[in-house]
């Protein structure tokens, strides 16, 4: 959730600065803009990984069983005066 809510302060902030120091006011010229702003920002927070291979691992379960294993499950029961 971190990254996220970062990278939506980012574009809500600093890209919002930055297209309006360059004196951009339309979407044409926002989308010429982007590439280098993009460039710049991943020159400068991207991060190189650990280790250089992919380590991810193919999903050996049918989708149907990855409802149940992506999920927590409690039995509650609700009181006469409808609390849990």
């Amino acid at each position: 959730k971190g990254r996220v809510e970062r990278m939506n302060r980012t574009l809500q902030d600093r890209l919002v600065k930055e297209l309006r120091l360059a004196g951009i006011d339309d979407m044409e010229a926002g989308n010429r803009f982007l590439p280098g702003f993009i460039e710049h920002y991943n020159a400068r927070f991207a991060i190189v990984p650990a280790r250089p291979d992919d380590l991810h691992r193919p999903l050996n379960l049918a989708p149907d069983r990855l409802r149940d294993v992506l999920c927590k499950r409690e039995q509650r029961y609700v009181g006469s005066q409808l609390t849990f």
